[in-house]
């Protein structure tokens, strides 16, 4: 066997486009404690109480959540959390209850730019992604866009982006032997909000209370296209960080 060229094969192998602007990915493989972020290293999320570990994540672990307040992962406000020119959100989630699974804002409400809750009447829950905009007030200028369908078992990729040249927000989910289900919000009326406000996984300044589990998180610096979405998603079996 030549040796020499399958290395050079391996070496030339053209890089995944979800590569590009990718500023964080947290995969949540940690049993407890910090969770390091595979594109910034210095970048891990601290532990609040307890975020367990699923051993059934879509990708080895994922983080399990316990559905009592003050039980989160979050890091402090940082540029490359805010949306600014356009970005994208994408994580794998199973059996979330109706509270917040990622807020960037404050327990009072008034530092608010995002967040992606869950409503969950009965035994299905749909996803919902807010953008605020004016001075963070969310009893104001709000976008609250909800998946156009609601969703049960197993794990489901959900993305979610926000273009400020429109000032629309959409989000995409993905469903286990099904099609894709996407929606896109009207504009808001103002500019999107950013503030100084912590960036939190599972519920914020010790409120929230999520319960479920949250593998393999995602945040772009750009709008990814939905090849790229189709690529991550790859038939349910996912692409995962370094995506080959």
């Amino acid at each position: 066997m030549d040796f020499g060229h399958l290395r050079l094969d391996l070496w030339s192998r053209p890089r995944s486009s979800l590569y590009d602007g990718l500023v964080h990915y947290w995969n949540l493989n940690e049993e407890s404690g910090s969770r390091a972020d595979s594109v910034a290293g210095g970048f891990a999320l601290a532990e609040t109480g307890s975020v367990g570990y699923y051993s059934g994540g879509i990708n080895s672990n994922s983080a399990q959540y316990p559905g009592t307040a003050g039980n989160y992962l979050s890091h402090a406000n940082d540029a490359s959390l805010h949306i600014g020119t356009g970005f994208t959100l994408g994580f794998w989630v199973s059996g979330p209850t109706a509270t917040a699974a990622l807020v960037k804002g404050d327990a009072g409400e008034l530092d608010w730019e995002y967040s992606i809750y869950f409503d969950k009447p009965v035994a299905v829950w749909t996803p919902h992604f807010m953008v605020v905009g004016g001075t963070g007030d969310t009893t104001g200028d709000t976008i609250d866009l909800a998946a156009p369908d609601s969703y049960s078992t197993g794990w489901h990729l959900v993305f979610c982006t926000y273009d400020p040249s429109d000032r629309k927000a959409h989000i995409r989910v993905y469903e286990p032997g099904e099609a894709y289900q996407e929606a896109t919000s009207s504009a808001l009326a103002s500019a999107h909000h950013e503030g100084t406000s912590a960036f939190t996984l599972g519920g914020y300044d010790g409120s929230g209370g999520f319960q479920g589990y949250l593998d393999e998180f995602m945040i772009w610096n750009r709008i990814i296209v939905s090849t790229e979405m189709d690529a991550a998603w790859n038939e349910a079996a996912g692409k995962f960080y370094p995506f080959t």
